[in-house]
């Protein structure tokens, strides 16, 4: 639980204090997956099936108020839909970040990033275009 509080901790500290200067999806895709590299170890036994599935759910609420903030702002959506949305993208990327843990991380970084940001354009561009 430590271990898990710190690199929480630790994640919340890098994404705060760099989403304000990273002005795209790949951007922050970037942060995240450095900082999973960086702690491969720990990253492996927590998203590990004996891992804590209660510290994925923390990850992703993290996130959810902005996303939620700026997605209903800026894609003109009820808050309820930008929800929605931020949910079904977020369980996508944790689940393709989780196969790259498995993985040895055999994906190049950079293309799994720009991969991931492609996937939450086109399903932002279909979620709004089915409204």
């Amino acid at each position: 639980e430590e271990i898990e509080a710190h690199f929480l901790e630790e994640l919340i500290n890098t994404v705060t204090i760099s989403a304000e200067s990273v002005n795209s999806v790949k951007g922050l895709l970037s942060l995240i997956l450095s900082k999973v590299r960086e702690n491969r170890d720990m990253c492996i036994l927590i998203f590990s099936d004996h891992g804590d599935k209660n510290f994925l759910r923390s990850i992703l609420n993290i996130f959810l108020p902005n996303a939620v903030e700026n997605w209903a702002s800026s894609l003109s959506l009820p808050e309820k839909d930008a929800s929605l949305l931020f949910y079904f993208i977020s369980g996508g990327a944790v689940s393709i970040i989780e196969e790259w843990l498995r993985g040895g991380f055999g994906w190049d970084e950079a293309d799994l990033v720009a991969k991931l940001d492609s996937m939450i354009m086109m399903t932002q561009k279909a979620f709004i275009e089915a409204q």
